[in-house]
């Protein structure tokens, strides 16, 4: 997934925060004008996002009691060294690996909002939302970015893709990124 470029803000997208969750909510409301990609799959620090710098920019960030196993699922697909691969469980892997992973998720965190000791950067998050909020925290990062839309419309898309998880429709996100403009 990808940083987003939307009419009066943008996205920062940190990986397993949600942020594919939130990407496919942005394309329902019309909001998105470019994707960034990279060979990194889009996921950019706000440092290279130099059209981000006189914008509202937002992220998603996730307490890292889940963001842990989540990450480790995630990183099981060809990811992980062949050893970190061959753990049975999640508890098996923080305890064999676990030291040399720790701090990761917050120096991760600390690139993508900005505070990179290796590159300064000028642009600022305006909004930092919760994973465990998502909903709410996705409504209050619109309304506060300016973008023209109204609440209602928020709320009917919020609906329908709550509607769409409990029906198990995963690929709703690629079919909404279809001939977007990337640069």
């Amino acid at each position: 997934m990808s940083n987003l470029l939307l009419n009066k803000s943008s996205f920062i997208h940190i990986p397993k925060c949600g942020g594919s969750l939130i990407q496919g909510m942005l394309f329902r409301l019309g909001l998105v004008n470019h994707r960034y990609t990279t060979p990194q799959n889009g996921h950019l620090f706000l440092h290279q996002m130099t059209q981000s710098e006189n914008t509202y920019n937002f992220c998603f960030v996730r307490h890292p009691y889940t963001w842990w196993p989540s990450f480790w699922h995630w990183s099981k697909q060809d990811r992980f060294s062949f050893m970190e691969r061959e753990c049975p469980d999640f508890d098996t892997w923080v305890q064999d690996y676990g030291p040399f992973w720790m701090g990761h998720y917050s120096r991760l965190v600390s690139r993508y909002v900005g505070d990179d000791p290796f590159y300064k950067s000028n642009i600022k998050i305006s909004f930092v939302g919760k994973n465990e909020n998502l909903y709410e925290d996705f409504k209050t990062a619109l309304i506060k970015s300016g973008e023209d839309i109204d609440c209602k419309k928020i709320d009917d898309v919020i609906s329908q893709v709550k509607t769409g998880l409990e029906q198990n429709d995963p690929g709703w996100v690629k079919k909404q990124n279809k001939n977007l403009n990337t640069y």
